[in-house]
């Protein structure tokens, strides 16, 4: 899969060693099946060329193979879905490169977090943009936030209380029985909860439905 294809880039073509080049960012993970935008390489670069960064790299998503041979001297790296933490960890243990693990939203949600207060929330997406989205929401409300995922889902950022999904099934008793407030997910699978009267805020998931963010 992604997080195996990602590695053994990594593993063939950065090979060497190189002095660290300040102000140089690799990211790690950013695919339209995971970000939902053909765009991400793009958006992500400028995001974080806004927050100081003088080099972005998005490996194997707009940066070419020159870009992965000289993945150690990446100053840090940025994993924006599980399919980069593996690589993040090799790249660590390896050349000591540091990395953190956050993926801003491709687009703003409808509505602003204040209406979270006091509300029982289920986001579902890959789990780095789905927990990244629960620590925003976190720090300007208190709402009780739940991650789920259909996919991959790392145990060192998983809280006790996110779910992985693995049959419909088994989401539509879990989600029914969740007595949540707000799902932010990917519409397609609202489909599957005829009878769930909250409040669904539409959060595309390529990887689920096949739609992009425009």
């Amino acid at each position: 899969g992604e997080e195996d294809a990602l590695l053994q880039l990594l593993k063939t073509f950065a090979l060497e060693a190189l002095p660290v080049e300040k102000g140089t960012l690799g990211v790690l993970g950013a695919t339209p099946l995971d970000i939902s935008s053909l765009s991400a390489a793009e958006k992500l670069t400028e995001a974080y060329r806004q927050k100081g960064w003088k080099d972005v790299r998005c490996y194997g998503m707009g940066s070419g193979l020159n870009a992965v041979r000289r993945a150690s001297a990446a100053q840090q790296n940025l994993v924006v879905s599980p399919a980069g933490l593996k690589t993040a960890r090799y790249l660590q243990k390896k050349f000591g490169t540091p990395f953190t693990v956050c993926c801003p939203l491709p687009h703003k949600l409808p509505c602003g977090f204040q209406s979270f207060y006091g509300k029982r929330l289920l986001i579902i997406h890959q789990q780095v943009l789905a927990d990244t989205l629960r620590d925003s929401i976190l720090q300007s409300t208190d709402a009780d936030v739940t991650v789920a995922s259909w996919f991959m889902m790392d145990r060192a950022l998983r809280e006790s209380q996110d779910l992985h999904f693995e049959s419909e099934q088994q989401f539509q008793t879990t989600v029914m029985r969740g007595d949540y407030d707000v799902i932010l997910g990917d519409k397609m699978m609202k489909r599957a909860l005829p009878d769930y009267k909250g409040k669904w805020i539409d959060l595309p998931h390529f990887a689920v439905s096949g739609r992009l963010v425009p």
